[in-house]
């Protein structure tokens, strides 16, 4: 409050006080007493100094002005002089008249006191004090965080409810449902899933009283703590899930990195205990420590709300998944897949047998998937995407295929026309095609080039892709036909149309191979492919095996 401020406000509580104040000069004054306490103990000094000064008598003092521009040096110097030398006048005094004195004595009035001013004075002082004590006593909330994203989160209250963007400050927030991603302005980024209660404590701390949150906390970050009714948990760069239930009872689940475990209610802790990846812990109601298996299934590792998207458990997208027109995380059917005449989305089994001779077609079924093609090194350079990405070291091929592009069950079916083939989708021992681990079945001639650009607009700016991972070969069962022949093909990983993997000349007996590469974040296409190896399609079955692209945080 400055002091122009000051003494106005020192004119409305007089006028206040005097019962002289207009409406609008009342408002003006509350504006002035609620908007911080500074100003409430002003306004309180001020009613203090009126009810002290009131018992005297108003002295009004005034005083004569000076015009600095009327006035004549010279004139005033002549006139000094000429008083100097004047003679002396003698003045004749008439004789005075005295009279005595009367004294009239004065009687002081009785001081009037307006009721409703002293009245009006004495609300206005227990406002004044009750507002003080009320700012006074009310905690400082300072923002610590802010709410960078939610889907369908519902919050228990009535106003201020906070929406995407919004600054969060201290103090305890219920997430009755849906999923909440708070930032902390130190860096941190907790994934909270409703219902949940929890207490922002400050820009590196949060307690969670109950419900499930996930961690993920970069280097700058590092010193981060989540408080349970139980436990502390020292972050030290890294991912970690917490579960904590009404009871209190806590899990703690290390992801990546390294934390400090600190059993025991905040103020009364016991010895620390270092948990490192792959570790967890369950803190009982008496603060005992017991050592249990990483299960990250139930807590929801990412999301964004402008795709929808949600990881649950997991942080990788399955192509194989996308194949069976899903968005990566299980959303597809297996036992669908892509048309490599249209395209679009197809059953499986449905053109198996029939052969397949259009080069290239643009997928419009998945936003995810660019295009489809069959690869022949005959015509020269091979054009693997609608931007014109281009491959030259496909070999030469018949030009054609006998099967489409599948998200591949657990057993394959193959020659149904002369009696049908089966054999189950198992590479290295391992079986495929089921909801754990996914599966890209492909006959040769085929190709299909994913659009990275595109999924990364699916999981947003908190998230990048960081690599690619397959296990590719032909699957195990499939013997050697006195008809067919035997399976003889190529396999190929492209990235932007240079090589990444070949594997050639695969055979039966062959073991499946293990791909695994980092990617920048930076790469618009990612292409997996299937040649013949001798130039004749019989028996090239092939299947890349859990076909997951990598995600990292951004932060990272």
């Amino acid at each position: 409050m400055n002091e122009r401020e000051k003494i106005r406000v020192s004119e409305l509580v007089i006028k206040s006080l005097e019962n002289k104040i207009s409406a609008e000069e009342f408002k003006e004054l509350d504006a002035y007493v609620s908007s911080s306490k500074e100003n409430a103990l002003y306004f309180t000094n001020c009613i203090a100094t009126y009810m002290g000064i009131s018992d005297y008598q108003e002295i009004a003092v005034s005083g004569s002005s000076f015009d600095e521009a009327s006035f004549d040096k010279e004139l005033w110097m002549e006139m000094s002089q000429y008083e100097k030398m004047a003679p002396t006048i003698q003045i004749e005094k008439p004789p005075v008249k005295r009279e005595p004195v009367k004294v009239i004595k004065m009687e002081k009035p009785p001081r009037q006191i307006n009721k409703f001013s002293l009245c009006a004075a004495i609300i206005s002082t227990a406002a004044a004090i009750l507002v003080f004590l009320m700012v006074a006593s009310s905690p400082v909330r300072l923002p610590v965080a802010m709410l960078t994203d939610s889907i369908d989160a519902q919050w228990q209250m009535k106003k201020n409810i906070p929406a995407n963007g919004d600054i969060l400050r201290q103090g305890t927030l219920m997430l009755t449902d849906g999923l909440a991603e708070i930032t902390f302005d130190y860096g941190a980024r907790v994934i909270v899933e409703g219902p949940a209660e929890l207490q922002l404590e400050s820009a590196g701390k949060m307690s969670l009283l109950w419900g499930r949150a996930y961690a993920t906390v970069p280097e700058h970050a590092t010193g981060f703590i989540m408080q349970t009714p139980n436990s502390m948990i020292v972050d030290m760069g890294t991912e970690f899930g917490v579960i904590v239930d009404h009871d209190g009872e806590t899990e703690v689940h290390m992801v990546n990195g390294q934390s400090s475990l600190v059993p025991g209610q905040e103020g009364k802790t016991q010895k620390g205990q270092l948990l490192t990846a792959g570790q967890a812990r369950r803190i009982d109601t008496s603060q005992k420590v017991h050592t249990i298996k990483v299960n990250i299934e139930t807590l929801v590792r990412h999301f964004t709300s402008e795709s929808s998207l949600i990881l649950r458990g997991r942080d990788t997208l399955s192509l194989a998944d996308m194949v069976g027109g899903g968005n990566g995380t299980g959303t597809g059917i297996r036992g669908h897949g892509i048309s490599l005449e249209t395209g679009g989305l197809v059953l499986i089994n449905k053109n198996q047998g029939r052969l397949i001779k259009k080069s290239f077609s643009e997928v419009h079924s998945s936003p995810y998937i660019n295009s489809v093609f069959i690869p022949n090194g005959k015509r020269g350079d091979v054009v693997i995407s609608t931007l014109g990405t281009s491959f030259s070291g496909f070999p030469p091929t018949e030009g054609k295929s006998t099967d489409d592009i599948y998200n591949q069950g657990e057993t394959i079916l193959y020659a149904i026309g002369m009696g049908g083939i089966d054999c189950p989708a198992m590479l290295n021992g391992k079986l495929y095609g089921n909801q754990s681990s996914p599966v890209i079945y492909m006959h040769s001639n085929a190709g299909i080039t994913f659009d990275l650009a595109a999924i990364r607009s699916l999981i947003g700016d908190s998230m990048t892709i960081s690599g690619f991972r397959t296990v590719c070969g032909i699957p195990e069962g499939l013997q050697e036909d006195n008809v067919l022949g035997y399976a003889n093909l190529d396999l190929w990983v492209l990235v932007d149309g240079q090589e990444r993997f070949k594997r050639l000349s695969m055979k039966s007996d062959a073991a499946a191979e293990e791909v695994a590469f980092s990617l920048t974040g930076k790469e618009r296409f990612l292409t997996l492919a299937v040649t013949a190896g001798d130039d004749t399609l019989a028996m090239d079955l092939a299947l890349f095996g859990d076909p997951v692209l990598m995600l990292s945080s951004a932060s990272e």
